[in-house]
């Protein structure tokens, strides 16, 4: 069950720094030019936190990873950066100039904080408040099965997802036609770039409409109480996990996973997350992060972009983001499920963290998004060739050599 919730950040202080002066991209692709350039540009720039200059003389004690975080205690201490004074979720925007098109681009999105918990009666009821249509069916005694749900005593306030797309249907319908439709027609996502079947392809009102509703029907919360949807679904397990209670069985209908896991050492980003303590699952976990964000950043890079000219590498990219979902993501994510979490959990299993803390955007241009995606999979692909000098999981197994085939059929191309 994943749970999103705001997170109390560090900004840099705009009274204090020049803000254009003390960014920098992300830390994997800074070239050591670039390096030198942000280094000399502010005494305070982030690339003192995220790519520090490495020295003949570093040591264990004083390399560029101690040196970042004396600069970062030194910056907060000195005002430079300043902590929030609560949680928030943040929504930002970045604006670009595409490199093809000379056309001007823009991305928004939101960071918050993601936790994973098991599946159980706490996690189904969070599903079936989330997912419940707008009628619910007077034969479901709904309100006293989701008061027994509720071991953690936590009054959710959740809409339903129908909520949510009754929103967005309500923009469609009453924002000026001129101002909806902003993109280029080759932006267009179809069915003979995605092989998506029930793919919409939206091209006025009527069509976004006409889309909406096809999600919404696809992704529940709609108006009718139906056993075959995911809320009839979560009700009927949760009827039977009571009813097995009640007998006296004491079946669990999850493995014993640790509670919001990461690969990471580094709990950062106020994720609360627990560090995977076993050093072969937390490898394993790692290769699961990455491969799930190199999967979203294929995709998000063929959704966003215009095809003309690209159609191709577009299809490639829809294509493998797919087949790393069942072939590689599944198989590391259910082995993951039956390795060890380490020590400091005893008696638990580790399981999938899901984490982006390097999920980079692809960039514009295709050749570049093309070459970086070529060195992540053979990077990807080296990770699992230590992997395999280790007694696995079957299913780890399957997830890494399908990696490896997806890596050299990528590289041919």
């Amino acid at each position: 069950m994943v749970r999103l919730r705001p997170f109390q950040g560090v900004l840099y202080d705009p009274q204090r720094v020049d803000l254009s002066q003390v960014v920098a991209p992300p830390y994997d692709v800074i070239s050591p030019a670039d390096q030198k350039r942000y280094y000399q540009q502010d005494p305070h720039n982030v690339v003192r936190l995220i790519a520090g200059e490495v020295r003949p003389s570093d040591t264990p004690q004083d390399n560029k990873y101690t040196r970042a975080a004396a600069f970062f205690h030194d910056w907060l201490a000195n005002g430079i950066l300043r902590r929030e004074a609560g949680p928030r979720l943040y929504v930002y925007r970045h604006q670009f100039v595409d490199p093809l098109s000379r056309q001007s681009r823009s991305r928004l999105g939101i960071m918050g904080v993601v936790e994973l918990e098991p599946f159980g009666r706490r996690s189904l009821r969070r599903f079936i408040l989330y997912e419940h249509p707008q009628e619910i069916a007077a034969t479901r005694d709904l309100s006293s099965m989701l008061k027994a749900a509720a071991e953690d005593a936590e009054e959710i306030q959740f809409g339903s997802v129908g909520e949510l797309y009754g929103l967005i249907e309500s923009g469609f319908s009453n924002i000026d036609e001129k101002k909806l439709f902003i993109g280029a027609p080759t932006q267009q996502m179809t069915k003979d770039l995605f092989h998506f079947p029930d793919l919409v392809k939206v091209v006025d009102r009527a069509s976004a409409i006409k889309a909406i509703e096809e999600i919404t029907e696809q992704g529940e919360g709609t108006n009718r109480d139906r056993d075959d949807s995911h809320f009839g679904a979560f009700v009927a397990i949760l009827e039977e996990l009571l009813d097995s209670r009640e007998q006296g069985s004491s079946f669990s209908p999850a493995r014993p996973a640790m509670r919001n896991p990461s690969a990471s050492l580094e709990r950062g980003y106020g994720a609360n997350a627990n560090p995977i303590d076993a050093p072969l699952s937390g490898k394993v976990a790692g290769l699961f992060d990455s491969a799930y964000s190199l999967m979203l950043r294929m995709l998000a890079w063929s959704f966003e972009f215009d095809a003309a000219g690209v159609e191709e590498q577009l299809k490639d990219f829809c294509r493998i983001a797919i087949d790393l979902m069942p072939r590689v993501l599944l198989p590391l994510g259910e082995g993951l499920m039956l390795m060890p979490a380490g020590n400091k959990y005893p008696g638990k299993t580790a399981g999938p963290g899901f984490g982006l803390t390097r999920h980079v955007m692809l960039p514009p241009n295709a050749e570049n998004a093309r070459r970086l995606c070529q060195e992540r999979f053979k990077e990807l692909a080296a990770l699992t060739d230590d992997i395999f000098k280790n007694d696995l999981p079957v299913a780890v197994k399957n997830g890494c050599r399908h990696l490896q085939e997806i890596a050299e059929g990528f590289q041919k191309r």
